[in-house]
């Protein structure tokens, strides 16, 4: 699998893909096409102030180029309460969600 990573602002795309096709696969993009594409970040890519014409444009992209590729996200859900970011996270194929500590990173808690 070989990964490419582009960064604009706050939001940062990575693309993978893959290296042969295996015989067992599922049917996936076409042969050059990314297996997916993920929102990630240089801090949290949904603060990013416009999150959702980014996604638009990603998935209109998609839509033209290569329809099986996956969109996806890597997110704190920081800004999921705010109603126009909620919408362009649900149009996305994977959420993947992370907890991050509030405040006290990096101390330790005995229990």
């Amino acid at each position: 699998m070989r990964l490419q990573h582009a960064q604009s602002g706050r939001v940062a795309l990575a693309v993978t893909r893959r290296g042969r096709a295996q015989p067992d696969a599922r049917p996936g993009p076409p042969a050059g096409a990314p297996d997916s594409i993920t929102f990630s970040g240089n801090g949290e890519p949904t603060l990013h102030p416009r999150f959702a014409v980014v996604v638009d444009r990603v998935l209109a992209v998609r839509a033209e180029v290569a329809l099986k590729t996956r969109v996806a996200i890597l997110s704190n859900g920081l800004s999921a309460g705010d109603q126009a970011v909620r919408a362009a996270l649900m149009r996305l194929d994977d959420r993947i969600m992370k907890l991050d500590p509030a405040d006290g990173a990096g101390e330790r808690h005995s229990l």
